[in-house]
């Protein structure tokens, strides 16, 4: 699956309100925390530096 796959899926069968704005990124794995939690700071510095 590529990330062109993924925002065609979305474009045709996803209403409006839920269409993906920022685009796809495949990552092989997320940030965790220590707990095994998704780390949502460690992943928007991530997003934040592979935009510029």
């Amino acid at each position: 699956v590529s990330e062109e796959d993924i925002s065609n899926f979305v474009a045709k069968e996803l209403p409006d309100h839920m269409k993906l704005r920022g685009g796809v990124v495949i990552m092989t794995e997320l940030p965790k925390t220590d707990s095994g939690k998704i780390s949502k700071k460690d992943l928007r510095l991530i997003m934040k530096s592979e935009s510029k």
